[in-house]
């Protein structure tokens, strides 16, 4: 099946491990990827291969039809996090809540972090430099929130990660992959130009074949964070405890996004709007 590149995929997983304890709720990893859209192998990708998130979908729920409702990342997030249309709650420009004007929450909406911390779950949020140094991540929060809304910081993370979690208190933790901003050279096996195939809406010019490269290997490599990111939470975990692991993805592929010198390049020759 055939997805639009607006796109949210969510795929959970049931790692089982030994029962113990009295706690029987399951640990969440919820990890956010950035402007990507679902180009992995359980979604029908052939160019490259993304092993550890088509495990997760064999062995647990994938879903076909699970789209972003904007897209672009801020706005995304802001969704994500809340359960609501960002046309609901205000939410629908990028940043729009940074000035002088601020967006506040109706009363009864909270985040979904505040709402498994309120249900005794040590809630933390944190970046792909938690895979570099668990230390520094152990003693602060770092990940990345741009929620276009007022929100209490207090009342919706821990600091620091799991491992500062009362014993056998469940965790949920929302970590951050760059996923499509981490455009790069560097993989497994970094993709060749001569492999790329280009979506039918793109021209077939060598700017944005070589872009498109670049962005198919920030696909591999948030597949690799994410295998990382959950054999750290295993072993974090009590590993007596469930844990459940959820992917979204949000936002859409944009070409270059954090990349200025191919944009100048690709309007210079009329390859974009003035505005991408």
């Amino acid at each position: 099946m055939r997805l639009p590149c607006y796109l949210g995929l969510l795929v959970v997983a049931f790692c089982s491990t030994s029962p113990c304890a009295a706690e029987t709720r399951p640990n969440i990893v919820w990890i956010v990827v950035e402007d990507m859209s679902a180009h992995f192998g359980c979604y029908g990708e052939t160019t490259i291969t993304t092993p550890h998130v088509d495990a997760l979908a064999k062995n647990g729920l994938k879903f076909n039809r699970a789209y972003v409702t904007a897209p672009v990342c801020s706005t995304c997030r802001s969704a994500l996090v809340t359960g609501m249309y960002q046309t609901t709650i205000g939410a629908h420009h990028h940043r729009s809540g940074r000035g002088r004007e601020k967006i506040n929450l109706p009363e009864h909406v909270k985040l979904i972090p505040q709402l498994f911390r309120e249900a005794g779950y040590w809630s933390c949020n944190l970046n792909e430099r938690f895979l570099q140094n668990p230390k520094m991540a152990a003693n602060r929060m770092r990940g990345k929130t741009d929620y276009n809304f007022e929100w209490d910081k207090e009342a919706t993370y821990d600091i620091g990660d799991w491992s500062r979690r009362k014993p056998g208190q469940p965790f949920f933790a929302q970590i951050q992959l760059h996923g499509g901003k981490g455009r790069t050279n560097n993989s497994p096996r970094p993709v060749k130009n001569a492999e790329v195939k280009l979506p039918v809406y793109y021209p077939n010019d060598p700017v944005i074949t070589d872009d498109w490269r670049r962005y198919l290997n920030s696909v591999v490599n948030a597949d690799k964070r994410s295998e990382k990111l959950l054999l750290a939470s295993r072993r974090k975990a009590c590993m007596k405890i469930p844990i459940y692991s959820s992917l979204p993805i949000m936002g859409s592929v944009t070409l270059g996004a954090n990349n200025s010198a191919m944009k100048k390049e690709c309007e210079s020759r009329s390859l974009l709007p003035d505005r991408i």
